[in-house]
């Protein structure tokens, strides 16, 4: 009796789970849609879901970028996810993958390692974000010689020439948001090199929108070139994006080639950002010349914008701020972290590492930037290292005061700790200004001289009677000394140099 109780709880407990393998499976199975992932919802227990859509279940006869728009088509108005990352590679691309939707989703498309050929521009439209496998995804202007693979050469879509445009008037006339690139590498074909192609072109994407982990090879133009396009509201339709980090920028790598010089530039901002923040620039000769003026890694021509962990080598400018023409004003800009010097390919020294532009350019062996109208103040650069060689350069240049900040002839590296140009004082023709780097050692010629430049000083008891600079500079006139301590007793707590003689003040 009592083997047979055990014998049929255990039939009906067996019986209980061959009805709910029962109840799931046949319904799992026929809610496969193509591209869907089920989901479990409810009694009847799976239907599928249309935030995200497996791309490579849909053919296309190789092209990538139709596949992609059949995804796009599934999704719902409120948006998805498009996986394309088990389609194999190289693909090619004959339109956008947003090609004839007139009212495109938000989505977050995933891309898949390896090379995409397209044969025209991306345009990434409103909350649109692009994922590649990092350091594994690649996209190249199409070429029909070679790779073959393509059916005809790279077409642009307008003239801002570029492989990828973060929105446009026609999907956000008053400005696009949350448009993204992420971890992909853009790179152009020898036979691009005249057509000078920009990477990234943001003129309509504003706050939410950024680039990630991207780099540029071969372009021969901008990296990454944001704004310039103002809405109906008087502000840049780009305004408040990013940050655009952890770039890496190589223009011009053909063999037996140079880069174009004027128009091979890593990073050009218009508009208030929301930073540049990790980058590595790296031209060559023809852009490092010390008689190449103009040629300039990072343009910064716009307010409102921080520049930080920046590495630069093989250009004349490192970072150039304020290269706009009057009345434009650039102010509110902070440097920070920079290193700049030789590419190790024969290229020159970065002749200025940081380069404010301005009226004053007292020393010509540094050179003067291209547009020099414009009014640049409120700028604070921290961090700056000059690698140069022993060739003549400076740390800092800054032609709205017509100071030099130079480097020594003996190869060792010039940091400033901090250089400060704050706004005009009213009634003269002076700034606010302050350094931490006074004077260098003299350069050797007096047309590359360093300039002297006033600085605070903090010790713990008062100062020597003479205020020279350390070295063979001059004296460190206008400069202040604080006395933290007050000794010895009855000593004055703020001195000031004056015609090389500290002289107390409070």
């Amino acid at each position: 009796m009592r083997i047979s109780k055990i014998f049929t709880g255990r039939c009906i407990f067996f019986g209980a789970i061959a009805i709910i393998f029962g109840w799931f499976l046949p319904s799992r199975v026929q809610a496969q849609n193509a591209g869907n992932n089920a989901v479990y919802s409810g009694p009847t227990c799976c239907t599928p879901s249309a935030a995200f859509i497996d791309a490579s279940v849909f053919s296309s006869s190789g092209d990538l970028c139709a596949q992609i728009n059949t995804a796009l088509t599934k999704l719902p108005p409120s948006g998805g996810v498009v996986d394309a990352r088990g389609i194999s590679t190289p693909q090619a691309c004959a339109a956008s993958p947003w090609n004839g939707i007139s009212n495109p989703p938000p989505a977050d498309v995933l891309l898949p390692a390896g090379t995409i050929y397209i044969e025209t521009t991306w345009v990434l439209p409103n909350a649109t974000r692009i994922f590649g496998e990092r350091q594994n995804t690649f996209v190249t202007a199409c070429s029909t010689s070679p790779p073959a693979n393509c059916a005809k050469d790279f077409v642009p879509s307008d003239s801002n020439d570029a492989l990828i445009e973060m929105g446009s008037s026609s999907f956000c006339p008053a400005g696009c948001h949350g448009v993204a690139v992420q971890d992909v590498f853009f790179v152009v074909p020898d036979a691009y090199t005249a057509l000078r192609l920009n990477g990234i072109v943001n003129q309509y994407s504003r706050e939410l929108s950024y680039v990630d982990h991207a780099g540029f090879a071969n372009l021969n133009a901008a990296g990454l070139l944001v704004g310039g396009v103002t809405g109906s509201d008087g502000s840049d339709l780009a305004a408040n994006s990013g940050p655009y980090s952890n770039l890496n920028y190589n223009p011009c790598p053909h063999s037996g080639d140079s880069c174009a010089a004027g128009t091979t530039k890593c990073v050009v901002l218009n508009a208030q950002t929301r930073g540049l923040h990790g980058i590595t620039c790296i031209g060559d000769a023809t852009l490092s010349c010390q008689t190449c003026a103009g040629n300039a890694a990072i343009y910064v021509n716009a307010s409102n914008n921080s520049i930080e962990d920046v590495h630069i080598e093989g250009y004349w400018d490192g970072i150039e701020i304020g290269d706009v023409a009057a009345p434009a004003v650039v102010g509110g800009v902070l440097i920070s972290n920079v290193t700049g010097g030789f590419n190790g390919g024969g290229a020159g020294p970065v002749t200025n590492v940081a380069h404010i532009c301005g009226p004053n350019s007292p020393n010509l062996g540094f050179g003067a930037c291209a547009i020099t109208t414009g009014t640049v103040s409120d700028v604070s650069i921290f961090q700056v290292n000059d690698v140069n060689n022993g060739k003549e350069t400076t740390s800092i240049q800054d032609d709205v005061t017509g100071t030099s900040i130079a480097s020594p002839l003996n190869n060792d590296p010039s940091i400033v700790g901090m250089y400060a140009l704050g706004e005009a004082v009213a009634g003269t023709t002076g700034y606010s200004r302050f350094s931490t780097f006074p004077n260098n050692a003299i350069t050797g010629t007096a047309q590359f001289d360093s300039t002297i430049v006033p600085t605070w000083g903090v010790g713990n008891s008062a100062p020597p009677t003479a205020c020279s600079n350390p070295g063979a500079g001059p004296n460190l006139t206008g400069s202040i000394f604080s006395n933290t301590t007050g000794t010895p007793s009855g000593s004055k707590t703020i001195w000031v140099c004056v015609a090389g003689t500290w002289q107390p003040v409070i």
